[in-house]
């Protein structure tokens, strides 16, 4: 058994790690706090731009064209992991890496490539780990994004899909529901397609989903001034930077999420750990007390004899 010397240095230890995951639980309470605020400003502006980009493609095929409306079929596939730069955060860049992997590994199995563009570091050093091939990574400049930080990702997809350096861009990355559940989630980005917009809502929250349900949809024409072709020029570069800095958003707020709840559960583990030490103490504390009370005992016993 530990002698009480190195229970009282292990209580401290513990002591001391326990206020460390406390006081980091309480700094991202704060940080989900300011995140999902703004997860969820930002979520209208999403879904109106979605809705403006539904429209225009409704227009007939001959009159709206972009390049990254084509489809071809499909060789490359770009799989865009957004992560985070920071662990500690239970396991959240675990799965994300895991879904990732397995996507790869079920690609080229089917005899397509796929390579990788990472934002975060840890979906970076992990993939790259597993041998997955990463074109571009990217790590995020601070805990609370601007629109500003994915114009580089949005601007370099478009030239890529347009060289014709991939057939489809996928999004892996993680949508905030609440403070106790996030959903991991693959989209197709490019090539964007005349399917619907459609709008789902979980909750209070509003998506965006995109589904091909054109029979479902009502039949409305718009007329666009100058032309639809230089109206979606205009906004599909928008759209597609909207949507990245939406889905950054949503991945950050579960981020903070998931780190909040992997302190609070480290936290209650400390607990746990120190009690069962505190009585391991005062159990060994008293036997060492009833020892000694028992030499005492023995030897005045002894000493009256003599």
């Amino acid at each position: 058994m530990a002698s009480t010397r190195e229970l009282r240095r292990h209580i401290r230890s513990v002591r001391s790690t326990r206020q460390i995951t406390k006081a980091m639980e309480l700094v991202s309470a704060s940080k989900l706090r300011r995140s999902t605020e703004a997860t969820v400003a930002s979520r209208p502006y999403a879904l109106r731009i979605a809705e403006a980009l539904r429209d225009a493609l409704i227009t007939p095929d001959h009159v709206a064209q972009h390049p990254l409306l084509v489809s071809r079929p499909i060789k490359t596939t770009v799989l865009v992991v957004i992560a985070s730069d920071r662990g500690l955060a239970g396991a959240y860049n675990t799965n994300i890496v895991k879904h990732a992997i397995d996507y790869v590994r079920s690609e080229h199995e089917a005899g397509r490539q796929v390579v990788c563009i990472t934002f975060g570091r840890k979906a970076e050093q992990a993939l790259t780990r597993h041998g997955v091939k990463i074109i571009q990574s990217y790590g995020h400049a601070q805990s609370h994004p601007v629109a500003g930080d994915v114009l580089p990702l949005a601007r370099s997809l478009a030239a890529i899909y347009v060289n014709g350096d991939c057939d489809q861009v996928q999004i892996l990355s993680t949508k905030f529901v609440s403070a106790f559940r996030q959903e991991i989630h693959f989209t197709r980005f490019l090539p964007l397609s005349a399917a619907e917009f459609e709008i789902q809502t979980v909750g209070d929250a509003h998506y965006i989903a995109r589904e091909r349900a054109a029979e479902q949809r009502d039949e409305h024409l718009f007329l666009y001034e100058p032309t639809p072709q230089t109206v979606l020029n205009s906004l599909i570069p928008r759209y597609l930077e909207t949507i990245l800095f939406q889905y950054l958003q949503e991945s950050i707020s579960s981020e903070h999420a998931a780190r909040r709840l992997a302190m609070r559960n480290a936290t209650d583990n400390a607990n746990d750990i120190m009690s069962h030490l505190q009585l391991t103490y005062n159990s060994v504390r008293q036997s060492s007390i009833t020892q000694e009370l028992a030499e005492i005992t023995s030897g005045a016993a002894a000493l009256e004899e003599n």
